[in-house]
């Protein structure tokens, strides 16, 4: 089943972003991350888990996930905030087919409901911002208060 998933999130982006949508407009560390693209994968994955696993699972899983030892605090609030909003689709749309989901969530992506991250490293609605502006989170930041990595340091 979660298998399912990934290929769901496969053919929705190659059906709609040919090509893959192209080369990373932003190449570095971490390609095809902190975009309008990587919003769009987590906030889609996380509405197919959870319509497939249940809320609490997916919410589970996904936030231990992001939780991970040395994820950029701006990369970790981003995926958690998307992850959520996919969740919510899912919830709101209980009867409608796994592409009519991608195309919703892909709606909440240029709706502004989804965050992104700027090339000056901080969170921006994902329609304030085009996929070229997008940049990646500041390597120094801080960890964000509460998280594992930051409580080992304090």
């Amino acid at each position: 089943m979660a298998g399912r998933g990934c290929r769901a999130v496969s053919w929705h982006l190659a059906e709609h972003h040919p090509a893959g949508g192209g080369p990373d407009p932003h190449p570095g560390e971490a390609p095809f991350n902190d975009d309008h693209a990587d919003a769009f994968r987590h906030a889609y994955l996380n509405a197919l888990q959870s319509r497939s696993f249940g809320d609490d699972w997916a919410t589970g899983y996904w936030t231990a996930h992001e939780r991970i030892p040395n994820n950029d605090p701006a990369r970790e609030a981003m995926d958690l905030h998307d992850n959520e909003v996919g969740r919510r689709i899912a919830a709101e749309n209980p009867g409608v087919s796994d592409a009519e989901l991608g195309d919703l969530v892909e709606q909440a992506v240029a709706d502004g409901e989804m965050v992104v991250i700027d090339q000056d490293g901080g969170l921006v609605p994902s329609n304030s911002i085009t996929p070229e502006q997008a940049g990646h989170p500041d390597p120094d930041a801080a960890p964000m208060p509460g998280h594992p990595q930051e409580r080992q340091t304090s």
